[in-house]
């Protein structure tokens, strides 16, 4: 559950792990959440399906399906979503710990491709790469620098065709 100033929702996630191989898990989630950042307030139910692999010692790769409803407000306009969509990732960890990185790198590319259920014409690509450097500034480990950087875009659509939850905001929801 997340309660805060700006989202309050629920999720419930089951994972079952060794699904049809040893390093592969099945992955299903129901969310319900009513969020309001400073450029919209967004109703939604989110269900997805899909399967994530690990290929050890460093890279995760997933794939799934996954169906959006939103009830989207946006500079005075309601507007609903019914949103199919198809995202998948890789991912890589180079750092020392999983929990608590000193060093080290992590890497993910995530691609979804949108299709509108009941908006034949809505479709869109959104494409995001995501990177986080972490180094030791003691020999102990008790200080870290760590440096997160991002960057994505939309495809296939304009922005306002865009439901503004998919939307990319630099400084936050209200850029």
């Amino acid at each position: 559950a997340r309660f805060a100033e700006q989202e309050l929702g629920a999720t419930a996630t089951f994972r079952r792990p060794y699904f049809f191989h040893r390093d592969q898990d099945l992955v299903a989630s129901l969310t319900l959440a009513d969020e309001d950042p400073p450029a919209y307030e967004n109703r939604y139910l989110r269900a997805h399906a899909g399967v994530e692999r690990r290929f050890p010692p460093r890279w995760t790769a997933g794939a799934g399906l996954q169906y959006e409803h939103e009830e989207v407000d946006a500079q005075g306009a309601t507007r609903r979503y019914h949103l199919l969509s198809t995202p998948v990732f890789l991912r890589y960890d180079g750092s020392d710990d999983l929990l608590n990185p000193t060093r080290g790198t992590r890497t993910t590319i995530a691609g979804t491709p949108y299709l509108g259920v009941q908006d034949s014409t809505l479709a869109f690509l959104k494409l995001r790469l995501d990177q986080t450097a972490y180094w030791r500034l003691d020999d102990h480990g008790r200080w870290v620098l760590a440096a997160n950087a991002a960057i994505g875009s939309l495809l296939g659509a304009t922005r306002g065709d865009v439901p503004a939850p998919q939307r990319f905001y630099a400084g936050g929801g209200g850029s």
